[in-house]
């Protein structure tokens, strides 16, 4: 077994101690032999090293080297863990070496590793845990996830540490009594989901995960976006604020260069708009900490005040888009504004939209806040004001006139004071609404009935998974897959809202009140 890791990392533990116990040799490389792949090639190949472990991003710059390549060749099993393994790494150890891949988990707090898995093809976990281990996935509010939903990783058993030395604050913070059994529970602060086979899948860390303009954005998305680009080695994304506090998405990558637009083409047919990075800049090499890993705080300074646009300057065709051209320039103090530029590809948010919503109608030119988000560019967003949005309009036949004669008692006199009663089983209509879906969760929190709960969708599944989108992205899980939400595949605009009639007559069997909140 080869140890190349620093003494000082604790998987050196796991690479020289686990080693000895099970009887195994084990091949010390010195500090030359670790940082010179060369060396450590001629190491493996004089040893006949059978086993390797290291953390992917350091395993892939070895790699890199031809004749350690050649001597890695000969290799049985390698080992990976320290950090997230992604396909390109994987599909480089293959390449390389017949080797049997294990995958690993395990953070220092919890004696290092407590799940492992051997990685067959191009689906990646972190296994299983092991013995004297138990792993839980939990939502904000420490209850376990269901299999597929992404929560904290937490860890308890016999490898949990006592703490932290001298730091009482966050060893109460990390080390929490266990709620599921006996001894500390170590909140790892790692994103990860159980998979039906019983496995985990890692997401990436909790920090990992930012909000830019109200929206969550997944670093670790965009990094296995550009990683799968033919020609990049290796990339790591973090988000850095200028001088006007705006927070820019920045993407570091190895190997070869690419233009940057060539890379935001690429990873655009992957990602939505909003996560596409606003600099790229390209390195020799990424740097590492001591231990092997991504030093992310040692990723170089980069201009964040002077971001290059790929759209070729378009000047304004008439008079009304040369002034929605004047106030974007006003609102996001950038100049020049061509018809080709997008709004939030130079700066702008959901507030900044607001105000150019604002500013335009103050000229009299009229559109509303969708639009921007739909025509992000002054050209888009003329043409769909002088279409006036008809191509996306379209109304149906509806005989409203049953539907009049109850809104004509909408009046004061024929209202009278409600009595403050339980309200049972609701059917609430709009829950995918902001204020359906707040009143939902408002009633799962004060009432005990079942919310029955109209949503239309090309099937139960469809529907069933709109509804918990919106309900992750409000409520980060909370509510996911709650027993008391039954959601109905339906249309209000057809009879017994599509259902038939016998599904639709036990429907209004279980339901006491009706909540409408739809359009």
């Amino acid at each position: 077994v080869l140890a190349c890791g620093s003494i000082t990392f604790d998987i050196s533990n796991f690479e020289i101690l686990l080693s000895l116990l099970l009887g195994k040799t084990v091949v010390l490389a010195y500090e030359q032999e670790v940082s010179n792949a060369n060396l450590l090639a001629k190491l493996i190949e004089t040893n006949h090293i059978d086993c390797i472990h290291c953390t992917p991003t350091k395993l892939h710059a070895y790699l890199d080297n031809a004749e350690f390549a050649f001597a890695f060749s000969n290799v049985k099993c390698v080992m990976v863990g320290g950090e997230q393994l992604t396909q390109d790494i994987c599909e480089a150890i293959h390449k390389n070496s017949s080797a049997a891949i294990f995958n690993g988990y395990g953070p220092t707090e919890t004696t290092m590793g407590v799940s492992f898995g051997e990685i067959n093809s191009a689906d990646i976990t972190i296994g299983r845990p092991i013995a004297n281990t138990q792993i839980y996935i939990v939502d904000k509010n420490m209850r376990p996830v269901p299999v597929g939903v992404t929560g904290e990783l937490c860890i308890a058993g016999d490898g949990v540490g006592a703490g932290y030395l001298n730091r009482p604050e966050l060893t109460a913070e990390k080390f929490i009594d266990n709620p599921f059994g006996e001894g500390k529970l170590y909140k790892t602060g790692d994103l990860a989901y159980w998979r039906e086979d019983g496995n985990i899948a890692y997401v990436g860390r909790n920090d990992f995960q930012v909000k830019i303009r109200g929206l969550r954005i997944e670093l670790g998305e965009i990094e296995n976006a550009i990683d799968g680009i033919d020609g990049i080695s290796q990339a790591v994304v973090v988000v850095r604020k200028n001088s006007e506090r705006r927070q820019l998405i920045c993407a570091f990558y190895t190997g070869n260069e690419v233009d940057a637009k060539e890379i935001r083409n690429h990873i655009g047919k992957k990602l939505p708009k909003y996560m596409l990075p606003h600099i790229f800049t390209h390195l020799n090499e990424m740097p590492l900490t001591s231990s092997g890993k991504v030093n992310r705080k040692a990723l170089p300074e980069v201009d964040l005040e002077n971001i290059t646009n790929d759209a070729e300057y378009v000047p304004p065709e008439n008079k009304q888009q040369k002034l929605l051209c004047a106030l974007i320039e006003q609102i996001l103090d950038v100049t020049p504004v061509g018809i080709a530029d997008d709004f939030f590809d130079l700066g702008g948010d959901s507030l900044k939209a607001i105000e150019f919503v604002s500013k335009a109608h103050n000229e009299g030119i009229y559109f509303n806040l969708q639009n921007v988000f739909d025509y992000p560019t002054v050209k888009e967003l003329w043409e769909c004001i002088e279409k006036g949005d008809k191509q996306d309009i379209s109304f149906a036949d509806v005989d409203f006139t049953t539907v009049n004669a109850i809104l004509e008692k909408n009046k004061p006199e024929y209202i009278t004071a409600p009595q403050k009663t339980d309200v049972g089983n609701i059917l609430l209509a709009g829950a995918t609404g902001y204020l359906g879906v707040h009143i939902l969760t408002d009633f799962l929190d004060h009432d005990t009935g079942t919310a029955y709960c109209l949503v239309r969708g090309k099937d139960q599944a469809d529907s069933t998974a709109r509804l918990n989108q919106l309900l992750e992205f409000y409520f980060a899980g909370k509510y996911m897959d709650n027993g008391r939400i039954q959601v109905i595949c339906a249309d209000l605009q057809k009879d017994n809202f599509g259902l038939d009639t016998a599904a639709y007559t036990n429907l209004m069997g279980m339901v006491d009140t009706v909540i409408n909140t739809a359009a």
